[in-house]
């Protein structure tokens, strides 16, 4: 079991249930890939699994988050998600279970299985962009009357940095330009 410190709230590892699955797993998934472990305390195959999942959830260096769900103080949830087995582990990115296994696997498979889940992640996060280069090629476009080329490049700007001033600048340069 974790200690008390290890169990506050932002670690990485955590016990949650109904009643902060919404906000602990489902909410937390919107940033990053969660795990939920479903366990029981008279599980063998669960006490096997569980060192190993949090270290190598731990080795991850908070890519990702992992909750702990006791099967029996928790059965409502384990029903709405279909287990049939402990140990289950699900893998959930932007609310939704996007992965999952049975049983215990040995380590070099659940780092595999977390890779996957981070890599999912990392592909639905927009690239960041050179922010003065951008703001150059805006200033091009601008200068070479592709307005609707700079007003996209001062977009990218304001999405990766929304208080970026030479963004609101040259959008505004854009709305002149436009009439």
């Amino acid at each position: 079991m974790l200690s008390e410190q290890n169990a506050a709230p932002g670690e990485i590892i955590f016990d949650a249930g109904i009643a902060d699955f919404e906000d602990r797993v489902i909410k937390a998934s919107m940033e990053k890939p969660v795990l939920v472990d479903f366990w029981a305390p008279w599980c063998g195959p669960c006490k096997q699994l569980m060192p190993v999942l949090e270290a190598e959830v731990q080795a991850a260096g908070g890519d990702v988050l992992m909750a702990k769900i006791n099967l029996d103080e928790n059965q409502q949830l384990a029903q709405a998600l279909r287990v049939q087995s402990v140990p289950t582990v699900f893998a959930f990115f932007q609310g939704q279970p996007i992965d999952a296994f049975q049983g215990v696997l040995p380590a070099g498979q659940i780092k595999a299985f977390i890779h996957k889940a981070v890599q999912a992640a990392a592909q639905t996060r927009p690239e960041a962009i050179d922010i003065p280069e951008t703001l150059q090629a805006a200033a091009n476009a601008l200068a070479g009357g592709d307005l609707q080329g700079a007003q996209a490049l001062y977009a990218q700007v304001l999405n990766q940095d929304d208080k970026n001033v030479a963004s609101y600048v040259g959008l505004v340069k854009v709305l002149l330009a436009a009439g």
